[in-house]
């Protein structure tokens, strides 16, 4: 007979839960990004006074780098997050296939033992 699989299938959907949480502090990170690009790309523009016109652009071309890099990093983490959630998804699934057999096992079992009981 197999096992009952209702704890891990809650478990496993509270990761899913973390996860998720996880994904919207992401995507507030971005809005968070956005406004550091803008102080950043203000405070560029500001500093034009005190900069030659090449060290201007290559201050803008820092600051592009290193918003282009954050966000190359978040969007591997976010792909990770995903890729996670899908895979405890399957397992999930696979769980709840062998949870649905123990229950209609442990049920039959139960009849069973009724029937032979009277």
């Amino acid at each position: 007979m197999s096992e009952c699989r209702c704890d891990d299938i809650t478990a496993c959907q509270g990761q899913i839960s973390r996860l998720e949480e996880a994904l919207e502090e992401l995507a507030e990170s971005s809005k968070r990004l956005d406004t550091i690009e803008e102080d950043l790309v203000s405070l560029a523009d500001k500093s034009v006074a005190a900069y030659e016109v090449e060290n201007e652009e290559k201050l803008k071309k820092t600051v592009k780098k290193s918003d282009d890099d954050l966000r190359a990093v978040k969007s591997g983490i976010v792909m990770k997050i995903n890729g996670k959630i899908e895979e405890i998804k399957t397992e999930i699934e696979t769980m709840q296939t062998e949870d649905t057999a123990f229950h209609e096992e442990e049920a039959l079992a139960m009849e069973e033992g009724n029937a032979s009981g009277e």
